[in-house]
């Protein structure tokens, strides 16, 4: 069986919650793989290493430093970074947006037949390589 730790971006507006992709990248259940061979973004391309941990070969694309960056980006509304996601589910209310997160998922292929791409559970709050954990949170003020 296929699986793949993926980090999943979320942002909250009031009391809800909302996935937002970034492309090229693993997202939600329903949403087609991507093929993006032989050329890549590099922001998503670091989203591939942040399961991997800190390592020889990866070196700092898994260190979360530029992850929190982005988060900080995300909170001010600053335009470059609400550019490098996906934002069809904001409708227009990056201004509202209270919090920004990252959690860890196991994906698995979803069964043939299912409506889905994907099947996935989070991992909960425990420690990773080189995040600490696999949720990492930032309230915007």
């Amino acid at each position: 069986m296929h699986t793949r730790d993926e980090m999943v971006l979320f942002v909250q507006i009031a009391d809800e919650w909302v996935e937002l992709d970034v492309p090229q990248k693993v997202g939600r259940p329903d949403r087609s793989p991507r093929q993006t061979s032989p050329l890549h973004r590099r922001f998503a391309w670091q989203w591939w290493f942040l399961p991997l941990g800190g390592s020889a070969v990866v070196g700092d694309a898994a260190a979360p430093g530029w992850l929190e960056r982005f988060l900080v980006l995300l909170c001010d509304g600053h335009e470059t970074a609400w550019s490098a996601v996906e934002r069809e589910p904001m409708h227009g209310r990056e201004a509202q947006v209270t919090r920004v997160a990252v959690q860890m998922y196991r994906y698995h292929f979803a069964k043939p037949g299912s409506g889905d791409w994907w099947t996935r559970v989070s991992h909960g709050n425990v420690s990773w390589p080189s995040l600490g954990s696999t949720h990492l949170e930032r309230r915007c003020i």
